[in-house]
């Protein structure tokens, strides 16, 4: 037995002891599960995960209103009617017991929280040609040297422009953060098979770690919490109020130099173009453990 059916089994047996016979006779199970949306799925997943002769699939749909699940899919499955036919991969729920790297799709969680705290406006800019953190360069899988404006950063997905911005928002502000919003945390669902986020323990989160977070790595997280959360954040949904003082703590970068400073406000056009000095382009900053909050 395993799901709502073992989570729920007192209440579908009628031998809840908080609850009186004639509540547990006449109140029925309501599920948020939509039937309709719930076969639609499944067979789009199906159809997808033999397309790429995938291992294992996950699809989700949730109401981002309130986060109730329509509908919840999970590959490879089994008969329910056959239970001891099954494989142990099969019993495996992907998606509420497996963990995963959210990738760049973090940079809109990055985004949301650095303009919830007031730390960047959309006409601040930042050098994404290099960046080094605790001995370790930072990399962009699509190079786009110069400087780039926080709306480009987001457009090209900038890996060394998320983790200047969230170097903004400091180490532990982010982490407030993610706590808010249960990124840490076990998920909250009812059904009894449910996975808990890795990340780094207090001692071992280093700046790097804050910085491969920031685009998306180093934290591994629960599906539906992805789904969820990831859709609150982009929808700029994130409270300031959640987060004592959050402004107060934002964290500002100092210049490196009085002629170089890791972020320039109104440094490149709305085309992109570099209007960036000569003597500001000799220069990349390099960022370590000594200048990061």
């Amino acid at each position: 037995m395993a799901g709502l059916e073992r989570a729920y089994e007192q209440f579908l047996t009628n031998s809840d002891p908080d609850r009186s016979r004639e509540e547990q006779l006449n109140k029925p199970l309501e599920l948020t599960i939509d039937v309709r949306l719930q076969n639609i799925l499944n067979e789009e997943i199906e159809r997808t995960a033999k397309e790429f002769s995938a291992k294992g699939a996950v699809g989700i749909i949730a109401n981002p209103n309130n986060g109730e699940i329509l509908a919840f899919v999970s590959k490879p499955d089994f008969d329910p009617h056959y239970p001891n036919l099954a494989k142990p991969e099969e019993l495996f729920n992907m998606a509420s017991l497996g963990i995963y790297e959210m990738g760049s799709v973090f940079k809109a969680l990055t985004m949301a929280v650095a303009f919830d705290v007031n730390c960047i406006t959309m006409n601040d800019a930042y050098d994404t040609s290099y960046l080094k953190v605790g001995g370790f360069n930072i990399k962009d899988t699509h190079y786009i040297p110069g400087w780039h404006s926080v709306s480009e950063i987001f457009l090209h997905s900038s890996n060394t422009g998320a983790t200047q911005i969230i170097f903004e928002v400091g180490k532990q502000q982010f982490k407030e953060y993610l706590k808010k919003l249960g990124l840490l945390d076990q998920l909250k669902i009812e059904i009894p098979e449910r996975g808990t986020p890795l990340f780094p323990s207090d001692k071992r989160w280093s700046d790097l770690t804050t910085a491969i977070m920031s685009y998306g790595y180093g934290l591994s997280v629960i599906y539906p919490t992805k789904d969820q959360y990831v859709s609150q954040a982009a929808s700029v949904q994130v409270k300031t109020e959640e987060v004592e003082g959050a402004a107060e703590e934002c964290v500002k970068k100092e210049a490196l130099d009085d002629t170089h400073d890791s972020v320039v406000t109104g440094a490149t056009s709305s085309g992109g173009e570099d209007l960036a000095t000569d003597s500001l382009m000799s220069e990349v900053p390099v960022i370590g453990a000594d200048n990061i909050s």
